[in-house]
């Protein structure tokens, strides 16, 4: 009963605040977006038993009430069905959910099925596309989004750093201090990377286009907060986020100074590599052998993304169109030979195999179709070296920055299968739509009052 009240008085005050300020309600949604670690479980009606949500969605369902209030009182603009599957960034979300809800419908495990449908494509989707009309109405929104960005970055650096500082005492939830990894909120060490790479990459090229229009005071807190991440990734000892953010800044680079800027983008890569090496324990045993002679790395967690990448396969050959179902990877994964492992993962550690387990084949080129499109539209808007750095520049560069990171880190681990982390992909996707919106309607005489580009 406790729990149901506190819900409730929480679902009250954020309606209130969406009622009277929407877009600060947006920035608190964005800030609250590790919160998902805070669950609550609630039983309002018997029949339900129980009904998991967090702090995350409260505060994001609230958004979706008191954007449907103003819909209902202020009558936005309609949107033509006919107009509404003109455009790639229109309808492939509508298929990301339709492939998803196939995943339910393969899936064993039905009710836990729906929770991630929920939790992974149907809100973070319905985020995307009012996300979208409100920065089509509303561009100013983009600096509220890169403000409260920067916040959560900000507090959820604290805390790993201060995790560090007192020798994991913050959290108990992570047993395994021998390797000093920390975890921040979360319960693992890579959920750190997963979420703080990427934003670092967003925010260098916004750093360099507010440098340049004189606003440093902004550029210092880009500065320290994004240093401070880059402590928590170092500390966190996420390898794959380092990777990632490594290909991210030679996006930026490249797209900004060209081959002007290959030998100090190789000399950072061998600077970091070389001191990881001689510091990180982790990173000296991935080329060690090890003590089991079927071992091809040194380095343990190696080693079993490269048994599960078999199983995994092993396992779409017998189901190549319906993938395992959505959440049941680890239910289906454990009937093929995966060697010693005890502990089974609940995914496989690779965002296209994700997408191909969780939803299919559909899933998968749905998904390769989103990602191709996304990239391509930040591609074409790349500031040229002849021409002015705007903020849609910015903007564009540094989401195809984040889209790098994302996807080169995707390769060995999974930056989308978490609340925070869908959430966070779709709205910069909705970044992506409004800023070409916006561009286009500036570069044209033609309405754009209904497209999505």
């Amino acid at each position: 009963m406790l729990t149901f009240v506190i819900v409730t008085a929480l679902a009250c005050v954020f309606v209130l605040l969406g009622l009277r300020h929407r877009r600060t309600l947006i920035g608190l949604v964005v800030l609250l977006l590790p919160t998902y670690v805070v669950r609550f479980n609630l039983t309002p009606f018997p029949v339900l038993h129980k009904l998991p949500t967090t702090l995350l969605e409260i505060a994001l369902l609230a958004y979706f009430a008191s954007f449907s209030v103003h819909a209902l009182t202020h009558r936005p603009d309609k949107i033509s069905l006919q107009s509404f599957f003109q455009t790639p960034l229109q309808w492939l979300p509508v298929l990301t959910v339709l492939a998803a809800c196939l995943g339910v419908w393969v899936a064993p495990q039905k009710i836990a099925a729906l929770g991630l449908l929920r939790a992974y494509f149907i809100e973070p989707v319905l985020f995307f596309y009012l996300l979208f009309w409100e920065i089509r109405h509303q561009p100013a929104l983009v600096k509220i989004i890169y403000g409260a960005l920067l916040g959560m970055m900000g507090w959820l650096s604290l805390d790993g750093i201060g995790q560090y500082l007192v020798t994991h005492q913050f959290h108990l939830n992570f047993a395994d201090t021998t390797e000093n990894r920390i975890t921040a909120v979360f319960n693992t060490p890579n959920a750190i990377g997963l979420l703080l790479a990427p934003l670092i990459t967003l925010f260098i090229p916004m750093g360099i286009w507010l440098w340049r229009n004189h606003h440093r005071r902004l550029v210092a807190a880009i500065g320290v907060i994004s240093l401070m991440a880059v402590l928590c990734l170092w500390w966190s000892i996420s390898r794959a986020s380092w990777i990632g953010l490594i290909a991210g800044i030679v996006v930026i680079g490249v797209s900004l100074a060209g081959k002007k800027a290959i030998p100090l983008l190789v000399l950072l890569t061998l600077v970091v590599g070389t001191t990881a090496y001689l510091t990180q324990t982790r990173v000296r045993d991935f080329f060690s052998p090890s003590a089991n002679a079927h071992d091809l790395f040194g380095d343990n967690s190696a080693n079993v993304r490269v048994l599960v990448y078999g199983a995994t396969f092993r396992m779409l050959q017998d189901r190549p169109l319906l993938g395992a179902g959505l959440g049941a990877f680890q239910a289906r994964i454990i009937q093929y030979n995966i060697g010693p492992l005890t502990d089974i993962p609940i995914f496989p550690h690779n965002i296209f195999l994700n997408f191909w387990t969780e939803t299919g084949l559909l899933g998968l080129l749905v998904f390769c179709l989103l990602l191709g499109r996304l990239l391509w539209l930040c591609y074409r808007q790349l500031p040229s070296r002849q021409a002015p750095y705007t903020l849609s520049n910015a903007i564009f560069l540094g989401s195809l920055a984040f889209l790098t990171t994302l996807i080169v880190h995707g390769l060995f681990d999974v930056p989308y299968f978490k609340n925070d982390l869908s959430l966070l992909f779709w709205m910069i996707a909705a970044l992506i739509a409004g800023t070409t919106l916006h561009n286009g309607s500036t570069k044209s005489s033609q309405p754009h009052a209904d497209t999505l580009q």
